[in-house]
């Protein structure tokens, strides 16, 4: 019996011994989940205190670098906008909101910079509309006292013709601004042959008669420009005449050229200037593109609006006009004038007399397209006038037999030799007015030289 007592004592001292052994196990185990259970939320807390301070740091880069980048980069699109602080937190909600603020801001900025600019465009062309308008009818006064003082003193008649020409280039100056801020052409002149509208062009350059050579025309059939081109092709070309005028030599004359081609027809201007950069003939080629229309801050410090009214006009009226590197170190400027814009003139019409002849009087073959209006030397494709490869033509009203012994009569008849003395005394009150236009203008030339570049 004691021996069954020991027995039994002995097992419920091996279980108890179990038991307690499982239960110090149990702590154990609970310990040490509760321990790994505290060190995960300890680690869990760090990281989203190290995410809080990254959202801080973030929401302080944004406010303080990102947001003036963005600024900086809407004036100039070449810097960069800056990017995150903190890299890991790209795609992340904190990134996409970040951009979605940007975007806001730009949005915001470009919507009341166009808004800015469109009042000041407004408000440029309103004063040089009404400033145009006085050029236009002080041109008209002048014309008045030649056209009605035919016998007056040739010094006075000097004088008018100076002003004349001061008068021109004060309307060009008015107008080429106004067109780049959006202004139309105004005049609307009949249609006119090409070379009479590159001559008119010269003429509105100062000093055109010793620094612009005479037009060497290419081209072989009766060429014009149809109506409502005619004054958008003479801006053009006279502001780029102005521009190789200015930025050459004062001893290099500037080479103009006429060629036709299958598409249309092309003026050709060359000049010896300085020439221009990489950066300076990029932005050239994008302002007389017409790809966009120029905002005033476009224009530069001093302004500068000849090439931006060049890319105006580009856009309105299908005109194409590129800048190149020229034979001579200069600038190549070459307006491009399509088929569309073109007209064959009437035979009954001439080109004036200040117009040069062709160069060549033998027709050279060129290779046609299947739109293009040129000629070949034999077999020309038929256009719109009826004549084989012809220009589109149009025809003006002959006066009538009546009409023309109306206006003869009014104007009335002079003798041979009234009509050379009063030729030979507006010859000489032109050459007189131009040459003072010119001193007053070389006069002022010291303090306009260090403006004068290719950037127009």
């Amino acid at each position: 019996m004691k021996t069954e007592f020991r027995t039994r004592g002995e097992e419920a001292a091996t279980g108890h011994s179990a038991d307690l052994a499982q239960a110090r196990q149990a702590g154990s185990r609970a310990a040490r989940e509760e321990r790994e259970r505290r060190e995960r939320l300890e680690g869990e807390y760090r990281v989203r205190l190290r995410r809080l301070e990254q959202v801080v740091l973030e929401e302080e880069h944004l406010r303080t670098v990102r947001i003036p980048g963005l600024l900086v980069h809407l004036r100039a699109p070449h810097t960069a906008v800056p990017g995150l602080l903190h890299e890991e937190l790209a795609g992340t909600s904190i990134d996409v909101e970040h951009r979605a603020v940007l975007d806001a801001v730009s949005r915001g900025v470009v919507e009341e910079g166009v808004r800015a600019d469109e009042a000041g465009l407004a408000v440029v062309r309103g004063v040089l509309a009404k400033a145009h308008s006085l050029h236009l009818r002080m041109q008209d006064q002048i014309r008045d006292i030649v056209d009605g003082h035919p016998d007056a003193d040739p010094a006075l008649m000097r004088a008018v013709l100076g002003l004349d020409m001061h008068n021109e280039i004060i309307g060009r100056a008015l107008q080429t601004p106004a067109v780049a801020c959006g202004a139309p052409a105004l005049l609307f002149r009949e249609q006119t042959y090409l070379i009479d509208v590159v001559l008119s062009a010269a003429s509105r350059v100062h000093g055109f008669q010793d620094r612009i050579q005479e037009p060497a025309n290419h081209l072989l059939r009766r060429i014009g420009v149809a109506e409502q081109h005619v004054e958008a092709l003479r801006i053009i070309a006279s502001a780029l005449l102005a521009n190789a005028v200015e930025c050459s030599h004062s001893t290099l004359k500037v080479a103009v050229e006429l060629h036709e081609a299958p598409t249309g027809v092309s003026v050709v201007i060359d000049d010896p200037g300085v020439g221009l950069n990489e950066e300076q003939l990029a932005r050239g080629r994008w302002l007389v593109s017409g790809a966009r229309a120029v905002r005033l801050v476009d224009l530069g410090d001093p302004p500068r609006s000849g090439w931006a009214a060049v890319g105006m006009l580009v856009r309105q009226h299908g005109f194409h006009v590129s800048l190149g590197k020229g034979r001579h170190g200069g600038v190549s400027a070459v307006i491009h004038i399509p088929n569309a814009l073109l007209v064959e003139m009437p035979e009954n019409e001439e080109p004036s007399v200040l117009a040069p002849a062709p160069v060549s009087s033998t027709p050279v073959p060129v290779r046609s397209g299947p739109t293009g209006l040129a000629r070949h030397a034999a077999g020309p494709t038929e256009g719109r006038s009826g004549e084989p490869g012809a220009l589109p033509s149009r025809r003006r009203r002959a006066k009538e037999p009546a009409e023309a012994h109306r206006a003869g009569a009014e104007g009335g008849h002079r003798s041979p030799q009234e009509a050379g003395r009063m030729w030979g005394a507006w010859r000489a009150g032109q050459q007189e007015g131009l040459a003072l236009v010119s001193q007053a203008e070389h006069s002022r030339s010291g303090d306009d030289d260090h403006d004068r570049t290719e950037r127009n």
